[in-house]
Parts: structure tokens; sequence; C-alpha cells
């Protein structure tokens, strides 16, 4: 069970130690995770662990003795996961002008940053894959822009403030 699914997280020094375990398990948990450090290598591979587990992160790089870098970290992390928010909230709010948001939430699809895990670590993405995927294969990138061009028709009018997950029943498995 998913304790903490749609929730956000801040983990300081996540690059390695305690900071690592605590935002692989935030995100084992359903968290979307924002890895904070100061050594981005190591962040990176971390934000690559909790996407092999099918999480959501981020690397924002922070040295938490700078009152600036904390400022960057706060406002880096309403940018990105704040967008499903803000979404909502101008759907609301421009409704009734006739415009309409939506977001469009894709799964592992194949791209310049998934393949290369495809070719390295076969083995492993095949566990990905069948784990969050339950049609078992990665996404292609027209597969996300047909449903991006079907909630800008007319054929979805109807449709403002949603979410739309294109990740080949990923989400149908949290419920």
């Amino acid at each position: 069970m998913q304790t903490l699914a749609g929730k956000v997280v801040i983990v300081t020094g996540a690059s390695s130690g305690v900071g690592e375990a605590a935002a692989l398990q935030f995100a084992q948990e359903g968290a979307k995770v924002v890895v904070a450090a100061r050594r981005e290598d190591k962040s990176q591979a971390v934000v690559r662990q909790i996407e092999a587990l099918g999480g959501e992160g981020i690397f924002i790089k922070t040295d938490v003795t700078k009152r600036v870098d904390i400022e960057a970290l706060v406002d880096g992390t309403m940018a990105k996961f704040g967008l499903i928010g803000l979404s909502k909230t101008a759907a609301i709010d421009y409704a009734q002008q006739g415009i309409r948001v939506n977001v469009v939430a894709p799964g592992f699809t194949h791209s310049e940053i998934v393949d290369p895990y495809v070719e390295a670590a076969p083995e492993m993405m095949k566990a990905v894959v069948s784990r969050y995927s339950a049609l078992n294969r990665l996404g292609h990138a027209a597969e996300t822009a047909e449903a991006i061009t079907w909630l800008c028709s007319d054929a979805a009018r109807f449709v403002n403030g949603a979410v739309l997950p294109v990740d080949g029943g990923d989400t149908s498995r949290l419920y």
C-alpha cells in the first residue's frame, strides 16, 4: 500500500547514506521525491533508482548551508510538482472563458533517457516494465502525442482539469 501517494517530499543529503535510503523509501511509498544534495552524479543515480521503482523524482542541486540554494530548492520543487495543482486551478479559473487546461502524465516511454537503460540493463528494465505497465511494454512518443492532440481537439471539449495518464496501465495498479 502506498501510504504517501500524492505527496511531495524534499530529502536533503539524498545522494547517499540515510538520505538516499529515505528517498528510495519515500518513492516506494508513493511520494514524489526531490533529491536535494550537492553531488550531481550520485544524486542523478538516486533519481534513476527512484524511476526504476516506478516513482517520480527530480534532482535539485542544493547546499543547505546557503540560503539562496534553499530558496531555489523550494522554488524548483512549485515549478516541477506544482504543475498539476496549478493546472487544476487554472482549469477552474479559465473555464468560463472557454479555455481548458489538462495535464498528460506519460509512463515509461521510449526516449533518449529511457532507451540507454533498455540497452545497458535489459533484465532490470524488463522487470520494471512488467511491474509498471499492464501492457508489459514501453510506450512510444507518438502514443503520448496522440493523447495530447485528442485533449486539444473538440472531441475532448468537456474534459477540463484532468490528469490523463498515458502509461500502459501503470496507475491502474494503484487501485
